[in-house]
């Protein structure tokens, strides 16, 4: 198995093989409901005909003892959500990959529409969770709202707290230097 296909497998119980098939989750942090005109967003491209088979939506619920641990205190700092928000997509093959991220990408794109594309924190969201690897968050292509991706989810604590997937792998002969690299000048004295 791919190093990488375990590492960021989404365990969503989508169909096929588990070694094999292809996945893009985003997800977003919610302090409250989405809008009406996210919602009806998000039914549009979940009834859409291009709906990939193995794609959706799941609503994970936080809160309660949670928010006991302040933000600072924690590798986790949205304390005041109530839900994290999943979209993902799951295929089987390379001659799908197109279409699958075509239709994820669109549908993100679409929901944080008023916010450039992406859950920048705000009334409703709280960013997004950044250790899915989710190159869009850091593309100007997806990404229109001016924030960058350190903003969206860390809470401006990325020089203290460093999740794996921000450091830079070797695995064999292979550097890996992913999307999220350590900005520069973020290790000096840690």
């Amino acid at each position: 198995m791919p190093w990488l296909h375990g590492m960021a497998w989404s365990g969503t119980g989508a169909a096929g093989d588990v070694i094999t098939r292809r996945y893009k989750d985003k997800a977003a942090y919610l302090r409250r409901s989405l809008t009406e005109a996210q919602l009806s967003t998000i039914y549009r491209h979940l009834t859409d005909s291009t709906d990939p088979s193995d794609s959706g939506m799941l609503l994970i619920g936080s809160g309660g003892r949670v928010r006991a641990v302040r933000p600072q205190d924690t590798a986790v700092a949205q304390r005041d959500v109530v839900m994290k928000a999943v979209y993902y997509t799951a295929w089987e093959g390379q001659a799908d990959d197109a279409a699958n991220l075509a239709w994820i990408r669109a549908s993100y794109r679409d929901v944080y529409a008023d916010t450039g594309g992406v859950p920048v924190p705000g009334e409703v969201s709280d960013g997004s969770y950044l250790n899915y690897a989710d190159v869009d968050l850091a593309d100007p292509a997806w990404n229109t709202s001016g924030v960058p991706w350190q903003g969206r989810g860390e809470r401006g604590r990325v020089g203290r707290l460093l999740p794996p997937s921000m450091i830079a792998l070797t695995c064999g002969n292979n550097a890996v230097a992913p999307w999220r690299s350590v900005p520069g000048g973020l290790l000096k004295g840690l």
